[in-house]
Formats: structure tokens, C-alpha cells, sequence
């Protein structure tokens, strides 16, 4: 069995361990849990950012302000030592940065996550900044971390003889990985074509982002003096190394479209990305049809044992066995059995999971508004990153219409929301601060609320006590959206539009979608899609919700839940997920041609 080294620029493996910002992060810490499930050798590559990324805290003027995060729980950390003896310290290569960094390791199952610092005493404190906060800084900062965690996770790799088979980056940011393994195959008198398919040989890419302005391009200036040295030690010309990197039509180092070149295989996170992402890229190899661009999807999942809250897990204990924790994940015919369940008993286990969140809720640390909340009325959740695409005011487009459905005698309902804005995102915290805005104001009674400083540990709470996951963001943007995974694997029925995961989950009986896959022409898609998210609300969502039989019990919405589970539990779950990626990627068939490169003659010069 190959080992695989994963890099990520983030990596949420604890709550208490803050080297994670959201999305991207959750993921990889899922995809290290679920191979040490599956028993898959691998290792985890990232940054150790000493302050963490950011707490939120929300002013009395409603506007997000980021606080220093609480410390890092020091017991998941172990300090690498040299294989000679002593705490490791290594240096990257001359004409990269002159910076000397150290390791931790943590411990995440059978698997093992080395996090490089460069909070090493020879440092400047400049030096030392690199890896002080995720996502900081200016883009000298940006690049320097990358540098670090591509270059410097190869040097820890190779100082510390660990036997990798495969270098899977998850997003461009640890692209430079691809840079240090291809010196040492020129090192090793290889020429260029021929270092290339070596690398190409052990080198996959995993891209996440479908808008072409969310991938890091740097400065030529700023990239070429690396590259000269990397050229004046191997012989091959400066231009020769710097053309891979430059995306057609476009300037600059671009780290995707260098991971890209360097990759045997790029795959997208979901079906409709895979789409998304043969469009973007078909530059890359003139000539081809958009369908016959060679980038393939596998599709997210999620580690269902750290994601499915007590009750639920207790649930699936007493009708499905132990064995859904394990090599039961991943079976449908396990996951089907629940069609036979009581559906009382699935309706007590969904009240106990939404009882915990309103536990939560009244303690009423971080949360704002919400003075009106009922457990018993159905209950919308919202949370993720704040940003203009995921459209978090969506649904106070009609603020009349919501209040109306809000304050219905016979229907209440109520929406929680949670989720950061990018301290640099100043359109995401205007976001932030109109929800805040709605959550404190007496228009909505009570009705909305806003949880401050979401985490993974709120997060678990939402994603099993909700009785519905929204999520609208605009088509075709949304890469995958992993929590309406976790919904629905807990039994909250997802209200979403047909983006990411949600376009091939979707099968009308375990949810509502709604807007048009790739979006809608023109510029009234806010207003068409409110419209078409208020109409499900009153007409379907609502209703069905408080359908209650003489034993109190919502049989038709229970039916729901039912199908949720059964069809998105073992589908988008971790261990899928990594099967799909160790038998399509891992252990490929065939090496893919490689796209165009550094002949192609339309690509601009520096």
C-alpha cells in the first residue's frame, strides 16, 4: 500500500488546536482521520501558526473585530526530534528564504500531521512572523508561508527518511512542493522533459476554488530570483523553469496552473466543480474539447464518527450496530436498513440532538438576538464563511415576506446564523454586521440569531439540532459545501441550491433545491432565488414540518429525514471519499499527458 504525504495550508484536527480557518481545513483534517480509519499509510503536511487564525467578536457597532484565538492545547503537540539527536532544525535552500524552522507532531489516529515553525531563536523576528497567523499578512507573507510549507515539508520529508510514496497538495498554496522535488530529480541528472514526468509520476492536485482570481498568482519579480537559484544549480534556464507556472493568457507565477503541470492527475470536489473546473482550465491543453479536458472529480465526504452528534450516534448504535463507525460507513445496504425503523424512535433522537443545541443556546455565551427562540419551532440554520458569494442575506432579500413566515401562528419558525468573514474580506464583515443587525433588531423579535466566533465544537451542534441546513450560494460557486454533508448525515433536512454536492445528493425526497444548476442570467438572481427559497419555506418546508400525527410525530417530515440519512450518510462520508481517491488517484491506471508547458508559444514572458 502506497504512503501518501497530504499538504494542506490548514488542517482542523481539534477545536483547541488553531491551525484551521474554515472549509478547507475541516476537510483535511477529515481526510487524515478517515485514511487512519481505512488503515491508508499517510501523512499530513501543514503550518504550525502560533496565534491561530482569528476569534471573532462582534462590537457594539454590530462590526466582526478579530481577537487573539486561546491558546494551543500543548499536549497534541510533540516536538520532531533529528534522527542524530536533538530538536530537528532544518534550513531551506539558498535563494528561497533564509529561514531556519522546526516541526511538531501530532498524532490524529493512526496518522500523523507534521506542522512546521519557523519560531526558531537564529530567526529574525520577521522570520518568525511566517508562521505566526493563518492567512496574514501581504503577499511577501502569503508567499513565504507557501514557500515554507511546500519546500519545507519536502526538507522534513527527506531529513527525516519518511517513505513517500505519492504527494497529494490539497489547493495550490504548497505548490513549491512540486519545485524542490523537481531540482532534486535535475540533481540527479535527469533533464528537464524527463525530471518532469518523475515528478508528474508521484504528484497529484487537489483544487477546491472555482473562480480564477481565488488562486494565488505572485509577482514574476517576486518568484524569479528563486527560480534563478533553483536554475543556476541544475543547469536549466531560468525561463525554461519559470514558463511552468504561467497560466495562458495570464501573468505571474501561478501556483495552480504550476500544480497542475506537475500533477499526473488534477481532481475537482465535487461533479458540478469537475464541470466548473474543465471549463476554467481548458487553456491548458489547446485543442481539446471542454468534456475531454483531463481533470476528473471526486466528490468531498465527511468523517461521520467526529460529526454525528451523541444522540444520533446512539441511535445508529441501537439500529445499525457498531459497525457504521467503522467498515460500515461507507455500505448503503447498512445505511438502508433505516427504512425499516420506527419512526418515532428516529423522531426522539432528532428532538434529543436539537434539545443540545438549545442548551447551548440558552446559556447564551456568543449568542446575539435570538431572545425569541423556541425549541419546538422549526428552526433554519446558516453557517459558513461570510463572503458576497455564499449569500448569507439571501433570505432577508423580502424582509416583510420572512417576518410574515417568521411570525406565523401556525407555523413559527426562526433562523440561526454563524460564521467569520476573512479579516481582509471587508464585504464579508459588512455581511456579518446586516445579520447582526437583524438578529438585534425588534422587527424580528428574537427570531434571528447570530452565534459569535463559530467553531467545530458549535458546528456539531448546528449540523445535528437544526431542522433544516441552508445554503444559497451563487451557481456555480460553490466547490463542494461540506456541512450540508454533515446535516444530512444527522438528520437535518438541507434547503440548498443546486451547487456543489447538493446537485448530485439531490433526489427530492431528502431535501428541497432550488435555483438552476450554473446559475441564472441576468442580474435579478437574488430576487428569483429568494423568491423560489420563500415559496419551498411556506408552502412545503413549513407545513410539513408541523403535519403531526395523534402521537405528535411528523410523519411525512420523518420520512425525510429517513431518506437524508440513507442517501447521504454512506455516500459523502471520509471513507468513500479516501477509497475513491486510493483507487481512481492513488493507484492509477495510466500517467495523463501532461498539459501544455513551457513550449507553448501564446504564454507571456516575464
Amino acid at each position: 500500500m502506497k504512503t501518501v504525504a497530504y499538504f494542506s495550508a490548514e488542517f482542523a484536527v481539534h477545536e483547541r488546536l488553531y491551525v484551521y480557518s474554515g472549509g478547507l481545513g475541516v476537510l483535511a483534517g477529515d481526510f487524515l482521520k478517515s485514511a487512519s480509519d481505512l488503515g491508508l499509510p499517510m501523512i499530513g503536511i501543514g503550518l504550525f501558526y502560533r496565534d491561530g487564525y482569528l476569534a471573532q467578536r462582534i462590537d457594539e457597532s454590530g462590526l466582526q473585530a478579530e481577537a487573539q484565538t486561546a491558546p494551543h492545547d500543548a499536549t497534541l503537540l510533540k516536538p520532531v526530534m533529528a534522527p542524530s539527536g536533538g530538536r530537528l532544525a532544518l534550513r531551506l535552500p539558498e535563494g528561497t528564504l533564509p529561514v531556519v524552522f522546526q516541526a511538531w507532531e501530532v498524532a490524529v489516529g493512526k496518522s500523523k500531521l507534521y506542522l512546521l515553525d519557523a519560531d526558531h531563536p537564529s530567526n529574525s523576528p520577521e522570520l518568525k512572523a511566517i508562521t505566526s497567523r493563518l492567512y496574514a499578512g501581504d503577499r511577501h507573507m502569503r508567499l513565504s508561508q507557501e514557500l515554507l510549507l511546500g519546500w519545507g515539508g519536502f526538507a522534513l520529508i527527506r531529513e527525516l527518511g519518511l517513505p513517500v510514496d505519492i504527494y497529494h497538495a490539497n489547493e495550490g498554496h504548497s505548490a513549491f512542493l512540486f519545485l524542490a522535488l523537481l531540482e532534486e530529480q535535475l540533481g540527479a541528472g535527469k533533464d528537464l522533459d524527463s525530471a518532469i514526468e518523475a515528478v508528474r509520476a508521484v504528484s497529484l492536485f487537489t483544487t477546491h476554488t472555482p473562480l480564477e482570481a481565488g488562486h494565488d498568482v505572485f509577482e514574476e519579480s517576486h518568484v524569479r530570483p528563486m527560480v534563478q537559484s533553483v536554475a543556476a544549480r541544475t543547469g536549466v534556464a531560468t525561463e525554461e523553469l519559470m514558463s511552468l507556472a504561467r497560466h495562458p493568457g495570464g501573468a505571474g507565477w501561478n501556483m495552480a496552473a504550476f500544480a497542475i503541470r506537475m500533477s499526473r492527475e488534477t481532481n475537482a470536489v465535487s461533479r458540478r466543480h469537475g464541470q466548473v473546473a474543465r471549463s476554467m482550465w481548458r487553456g491548458m491543453w489547446p485543442g481539446k474539447a471542454e468534456h475531454d479536458v483531463p481533470i476528473r472529480h471526486v466528490t468531498n465526504g465527511v468523517h461521520l464518527p467526529t460529526w454525528t452528534c451523541p444522540a444520533m450516534a446512539q441511535f445508529y448504535d441501537a439500529t445499525l450496530g457498531p459497525e457504521w463507525r467503522g467498515e460500515g460507513e461507507d455500505d448503503p445496504f447498512l445505511w438502508a436498513r433505516l427504512g425499516g425503523v420506527d419512526q418515532a424512535l428516529l423522531w426522539q433522537a432528532r428532538l434529543e440532538a436539537k434539545a443540545e443545541l438549545f442548551k447551548r443556546l440558552r446559556q447564551g455565551k456568543g449568542v446575539i438576538g435570538g431572545g425569541g427562540l423556541d425549541e419546538k419551532a422549526l428552526t433554519i440554520g446558516f453557517a459558513r464563511r461570510f463572503a458576497a458569494y455564499k449569500r448569507p442575506t439571501l433570505i432577508l432579500w423580502d424582509r416583510a415576506r420572512i417576518k410574515k413566515f417568521l411570525f406565523n401562528t401556525d407555523h413559527p419558525a426562526q433562523i440561526i446564523f454563524a460564521g467569520k468573514a476573512h479579516p481582509a474580506d471587508e464585504p464579508g464583515k459588512t455581511l456579518v454586521a446586516e445579520v447582526v443587525a437583524a438578529a438585534r433588531s425588534p422587527e424580528f423579535g428574537g427570531r434571528v440569531a447570530f452565534i459569535e466566533n463559530y467553531d467545530p465544537s458549535m458546528a456539531r451542534l448546528l449540523v445535528s439540532g437544526a431542522d433544516v441546513w441552508l445554503n444559497n450560494p451563487v451557481p456555480p460557486l460553490e466547490a463542494c459545501g461540506t456541512s450540508g454533508q454533515k446535516a444530512g448525515a444527522n438528520g437535518v433536512l438541507n434547503l440548498s441550491a443546486l451547487d456543489g454536492w447538493w446537485e448530485e445528493a439531490y433526489d427530492a425526497r431528502n431535501g428541497w433545491a432550488f435555483g438552476v444548476p450554473g446559475g441564472r442570467e441576468g442580474s435579478d438572481q437574488d430576487r428569483w432565488d429568494a423568491e423560489e427559497l420563500y415559496g419551498l419555506l411556506e408552502a412545503e418546508v413549513a407545513p410539513l414540518f408541523y403535519e403531526r400525527g395523534i402521537d405528535g410525530v411528523p410523519r411525512g417530515w420523518v420520512e425525510r429525514v429517513r431518506e437524508s440519512i440513507i442517501s447521504v450518510a454512506s455516500r459523502f462520508c471520509g471513507r468513500r471519499m479516501i477509497r475513491d481517491y486510493a483507487a481512481f488517484l492513488y493507484e492509477p491506471p495510466a500517467v495523463i499527458a501532461a498539459p501544455t508547458a513551457r513550449t507553448q508559444a501564446s504564454v507571456p514572458a516575464a
